[in-house]
């Protein structure tokens, strides 16, 4: 008989597989939306609140430029990173009180489509990029989201990333790399899944001009070329990761925008 360890590797996978067998979901059952948000995962900002003592509501052990989970409060290394497999994309433009001098206030509005009324009128006012004051009082940011799965020392959990302001260019980066991969399929070439690669997510210093200064996105895909870095398709990772995005087409799955930091909280969201 082999160990538990080869019995936990099953054929065409790369990663060890968890099998409860008949308990699989039990206690799970039935799962409302209302039970569940998806975590947003951010870059901690020197000027960051989780960065305070302890005492003061900081994160233990938490440095500038580390990656934050802000639901689980779990830290990761901003350089090592962590892997991810994306799942699904969104573009909104969510609106904040902006925070006074002193730090106090601020706080989320809401979210409104690409399409909506305000949105054209502000952007056809102001321009189509940077923030968007409206006539009370707040601010509009253009923000793109990535749905995904963050793997690290062998958990895989669901999170959602935020890119505004100067941290667009990154996620556009990352979907120029993206579109243009293709494979040779039966009938011709094919164009896989958003979820059918790992990438790694990590943190770099940035400094441009007097617009920004401090720790952006860098993804990347974990092998190059894409081929090293795809997922099998019967790799509980991509299985996971499917799932995860027909939920998301399904509405199942809540994004709670007032759990996330606020615009002028970290970098970026």
């Amino acid at each position: 008989m082999g160990t538990d360890e080869e019995k936990d590797k099953q054929p065409g996978t790369d990663v060890a597989v968890y099998d409860p067998g008949v308990d699989a979901g039990a206690g799970m059952e039935d799962v409302s939306r209302e039970e569940y948000a998806i975590p947003f995962l951010i870059i901690l900002d020197p000027k960051s609140r989780f960065l305070k003592p302890v005492e003061a509501g900081g994160i233990p052990g938490a440095k500038a430029g580390d990656l934050f989970n802000t639901s689980t409060d779990e830290i990761y290394d901003g350089k090592v990173g962590v892997d991810f497999v994306p799942v699904a994309r969104d573009h909104h433009f969510v609106e904040w009180i902006p925070k006074n001098q002193d730090g106090s206030g601020g706080g989320f509005v809401g979210i409104r489509a690409i399409n909506d009324p305000l949105v054209l009128e502000l952007r056809a006012k102001h321009g189509q990029f940077g923030k968007l004051p409206t006539s009370d009082g707040h601010e509009l940011v253009e923000t793109f989201y990535l749905y995904g799965v963050i793997v690290h020392e062998g958990v895989s959990t669901p999170v959602l990333l935020g890119f505004s302001s100067t941290q667009i260019k990154k996620y556009k980066n990352f979907m120029t790399r993206v579109a243009p991969i293709q494979y040779q399929g039966p009938t011709g070439p094919v164009k896989p899944a958003l979820f059918a690669h790992m990438w790694h997510l990590s943190t770099v210093w940035e400094k441009k001009g007097k617009s920004f200064e401090g720790y952006g996105w860098r993804i990347a895909l974990k092998e190059e070329p894409p081929i090293k870095s795809r997922l099998k398709l019967n790799d509980p990772l991509y299985i996971q990761a499917k799932e995860f995005n027909s939920s998301i087409k399904a509405g199942r799955v809540v994004v709670k925008h007032e759990r996330a930091p606020g615009e002028d909280d970290e970098i970026p969201m």
